[in-house]
C-alpha cells in the first residue's frame, strides 16, 4: 500500500523544499531571506528568449530592478557565450546583483558563465536546487534550460535563488566556497 500511496502521490521539488524548512537540508527562515538586491540581470540566447522575456515580467511584477542585456529575438541564431560573459561582467561590476541566464538546456550557458573568474552559476531545474545553490554554494547567477522545464517552475527557481542567502557562518560551506574561488 505504502509503495502504491508513493508512486501516485510524488510531490514536486517545489513542495518538497517548502516541506524541507527548518531542516538540515534546507535551513530558512525570515532571516535567511535576500533583501538587498540592486539589480537583477537576465540574458539569454535565441532558444531562451520567451522564457527570459516572460521572466523579466515576472521579475518585474516583484518590484526587482530587471536589466535586459539581449537578446532582442527568438528569431536570430546567436551564441550563448556571448551573453553569458555580457551578464557576468555586469554581475561582477555591481556590487550584490544576481544574474539569470537561459539557453536551450541551460548547460552551455552555465558552463560559459562559470569560466567567468568570480562567478557562481548554478545550473537550476526545480526550486530545491535553486535555494542550495544560494545557501550552500553562494551562487551570484543561476541558469535555467527553457526546453527542459516550464514557466511555473522557472519562476519557483527565480524565487528560491533571490530570497534565500548564502550560510557564510556556516564553516563547511564558507570553506568550500573559498575553495572555488581559490580555483
Amino acid at each position: 500500500f505504502f509503495f502504491f500511496f508513493f508512486f501516485f502521490k510524488q510531490k514536486t521539488a517545489y513542495e518538497i523544499g517548502v516541506r524541507l524548512v527548518g531542516s538540515e537540508m534546507c535551513i530558512r527562515d525570515r532571516s535567511m531571506v535576500e533583501s538587498s538586491i540592486p539589480k537583477v540581470f537576465v540574458a539569454s540566447d535565441h532558444a531562451g528568449y520567451d522564457v527570459k522575456e516572460t521572466l523579466k515580467e515576472y521579475l518585474t511584477s516583484k518590484k526587482y530592478s530587471v536589466e535586459d542585456l539581449g537578446t532582442k529575438d527568438s528569431k536570430t541564431s546567436v551564441d550563448y557565450p556571448d551573453y553569458a560573459k555580457a551578464l557576468c561582467e555586469k554581475v561582477l561590476d555591481t556590487p550584490n546583483s544576481r544574474g539569470v541566464l537561459v539557453c536551450g538546456s541551460g548547460i552551455g550557458i552555465s558552463i560559459a558563465a562559470n569560466k567567468v573568474k568570480g562567478i557562481r552559476c548554478g545550473l537550476c531545474h526545480d526550486y530545491y536546487t535553486a535555494v542550495m545553490c544560494r545557501e550552500h554554494n553562494d551562487c551570484n547567477v543561476v541558469a535555467i534550460g527553457a526546453r527542459v522545464i516550464g514557466i511555473e517552475v522557472a519562476k519557483q527557481i527565480l524565487d528560491g535563488f533571490l530570497e534565500t542567502k548564502f550560510l557564510a557562518d556556516h564553516p563547511n560551506h564558507s570553506r568550500r566556497v573559498k575553495k572555488l574561488d581559490e580555483m
